[in-house]
């Protein structure tokens, strides 16, 4: 993770230093200083310029929880608003609603 937001407020340099996002074969796995704190499935569906990922939690923090998001991908940048109560999100903001949450990640090989 590069940088992160809820409700407009940056997420502590901490959270965004030992969050990782691993996305592979349509499963996805948090970790918070390599531990699984949440994971599941996801979908995806791309558009031209803002795509729409859905996660579908199994485990951990958002177990039985389905999360529409919007997404991003510039080269080694993927960016995702993910609304936290259910509904995709217009924007990538957070400001005007609390059940947003933005967060910026940096692929790694």
């Amino acid at each position: 993770m590069v940088r992160a937001e809820l409700a407009g407020e940056r997420a502590p340099e901490l959270v965004v230093q030992h969050t990782e996002l691993e996305m592979r074969d349509g499963r996805y796995t948090v970790r918070f200083d390599g531990e699984v704190v949440d994971g599941g499935t996801y979908t995806f569906v791309e558009q031209p310029k803002t795509s729409v990922l859905t996660f579908h939690g199994k485990l951990g923090l958002n177990a039985n929880r389905r999360i529409p998001c919007i997404s991003q991908l510039a080269n080694s940048r993927l960016r995702i608003c993910f609304g936290l109560d259910g509904t995709t999100p217009e924007n990538f903001a957070t400001n005007e609603c609390k059940a947003r949450y933005l967060a910026t990640y940096r692929r790694t090989p």
